[in-house]
């Protein structure tokens, strides 16, 4: 469910500089985020980052001390971040493109952070994955947290403070200024063309959100904080809900994986039919609370669905 992206290098043309795109780490399917630039054009310039204390900040390969002199940090969806340190290479546009001029030599460290809420309603920042130059793919990881003194929007000095990092040869922590990039540039995978009328929420650990969008196929469902279509791709929300044969799914980035239970309690009882530019529309009422994963949920109002129910 959960889809994002970090930084592989892409091999280029001998004394020329290298390209590295983001790609999604193992097991996880293609992100909603946009490519880079095709073929071999510039990326744009844009402001320099934050003035860079080294000191704060310790970074190791193999055992060897890597001073970092810039970082740069993007938010990918509502309470969802990417950050890149580097020695010699990054920027906002390259940041936001999902690609980078590699600079020869370079040492380039990035990072997912999501916040995550818990069942008892506490919450973190949490450094989901990390990536470094000269690997083919990002490693997860768990219990590593993070804190962020601002939120990221474009030109802001976001303090990010990283709790220690040791993966393989690399071992990053301390804190850094980070340049903000602002939001994600958004795509037209699975969003909706036309509006659909909600006044339904879900509460999460008694933290309520508002349900943006629905899908229903037949009795299954889902439900999303986020956009959503019948494309198939499921685009970056804080909470997703889904119903299979069932079984009711509660995932999205506030959570650290995926949980699920047969309760009967909630409910999602179809009604009126319409039409948009999607496609058909189905209306669903929401109700009814349970504890699915040792997280209580509760769901609430009315949703305009589209309906990708395939005709026979």
């Amino acid at each position: 469910m959960i889809r994002y992206a970090v930084l592989i290098v892409a091999l280029g043309a001998c004394g020329r500089d290298k390209r590295q795109q983001e790609a999604p780490p193992p097991g996880e399917p293609k992100p909603v985020e946009p490519a880079g630039p095709a073929g071999g054009s510039a990326i744009a310039e844009d402001e320099p980052p934050p003035a860079f204390e080294p000191a704060k900040l310790h970074v190791s390969k193999g055992g060897k001390p890597v001073a970092m002199t810039r970082a740069f940090i993007k938010r990918v969806s509502p309470d969802h971040w990417r950050v890149m340190v580097s020695d010699k290479e990054g920027s906002c546009a390259e940041l936001l493109s999902g690609v980078t001029n590699q600079q020869a030599g370079a040492t380039t460290v990035v990072t997912t952070l999501r916040k995550h809420v818990r069942p008892d309603a506490s919450e973190d920042i949490a450094i989901t994955d990390v990536w470094a130059s000269g690997r083919s793919a990002p490693a997860r990881l768990e219990g590593a947290s993070a804190k962020l003194s601002v939120p990221a929007d474009k030109g802001a000095q976001v303090e990010v403070e990283l709790a220690t990092i040791v993966e393989g040869d690399l071992a990053v922590d301390g804190t850094f200024t980070a340049l903000g990039c602002g939001d994600q540039p958004a795509m037209d995978a699975g969003i909706p063309k036309d509006k659909h009328v909600s006044n339904a929420t879900i509460t999460l650990a008694n933290h309520t959100l508002a349900l943006a969008s629905a899908i229903a196929k037949g009795d299954d469902l889902v439900l999303s904080t986020g956009p959503l279509d019948c494309s198939g791709v499921e685009p970056f929300a804080p909470v997703i809900v889904k119903r299979i044969l069932g079984r009711w799914f509660v995932g999205g980035t506030w959570l650290a994986q995926d949980v699920s239970s047969d309760v009967k309690e909630l409910t999602a009882t179809l009604g009126a039919q319409g039409g948009s530019k999607d496609g058909p529309t189905i209306a669903l009422t929401l109700g009814g609370s349970a504890t699915i994963g040792g997280y209580a949920i509760a769901l609430d109002g009315s949703i305009e669905a589209i309906d990708c129910h395939l005709p026979k």
